[in-house]
């Protein structure tokens, strides 16, 4: 509404969001390293042990973002219904009261910990609620579904991505009623990882800035022509 308000028709271009090219070089580089090796790292930097044996889930960021606040709320409300051989690792800001024994606040994360901690994950639980909207496709979304790992998350998650429920994402109350098998978890996080390869990777990006580009200098090379003409 506010772009329609301010903006002529032709002069607002979108480019949608995409993964940055450091992201997916640090992906590519530990694909390389058995998924058993990064856990037992990981494991042992964050002095969680033994941790390698259970289910591995990454969460959202409790921080300054009101959707992730929200998102991470419901988080909690889902934990106290699993069972106990899991932890959820939740990146970012550090809560100071150890909430629930099952999960391990990390803090702040180098990028290349980050990955490792996403791709060495069983799963990704991003449980936005309805009213946690954001003005594009989150960076959270894409990055744990380029790691190829299935991502457990609502509707309002996958807010602007072509995403089909059972298809590309796991919701969550499939998660918590355990209705969806875990053999399909595979695949559905494998149809995910090809829509984001096919619509969001940096190269994609790349194309659509400079398609937005050459429209910009046609459109002020016609109209700089129609003014010479006059």
């Amino acid at each position: 509404m506010v772009l329609n308000k301010y903006f002529s028709i032709g002069e607002v271009f979108v480019i949608e969001n995409a993964l940055t090219p450091i992201f997916e070089n640090i992906v590519t580089k530990l694909k390389n390293i058995s998924i058993e090796n990064i856990r037992r790292t990981l494991c042992t930097s964050l002095e969680v042990f033994d941790c390698h044996r259970k289910k591995i889930f990454v969460a959202p960021l409790p921080d300054i973002f009101a959707s992730n606040i929200l998102a991470y709320e419901e988080l909690l409300k889902i934990t106290s219904m699993l069972s106990q051989d899991f932890v959820i690792f939740v990146t970012g800001l550090k809560v100071k009261d150890k909430i629930h024994r099952n999960i391990v606040y990390t803090g702040y994360l180098s990028y290349p910990m980050y990955v490792a901690l996403i791709i060495s994950s069983d799963a990704a639980i991003l449980p936005y609620p309805k009213n946690a909207i954001c003005g594009g496709i989150r960076n959270k979304i894409l990055e744990a579904g380029y790691c190829g790992i299935p991502i457990i998350t609502t509707a309002t998650g996958m807010l602007h991505l072509p995403a089909i429920p059972r298809k590309h994402y796991i919701p969550i109350e499939d998660f918590v009623n355990n209705s969806l098998p875990r053999e399909s978890w595979r695949s559905i996080a494998s149809e995910f990882r090809g829509l984001i390869e096919r619509n969001y990777t940096f190269k994609v990006f790349r194309l659509s800035l400079l398609r937005v580009m050459k429209e910009i200098l046609h459109k002020f090379s016609t109209e700089v022509g129609k003014r010479n003409a006059e």
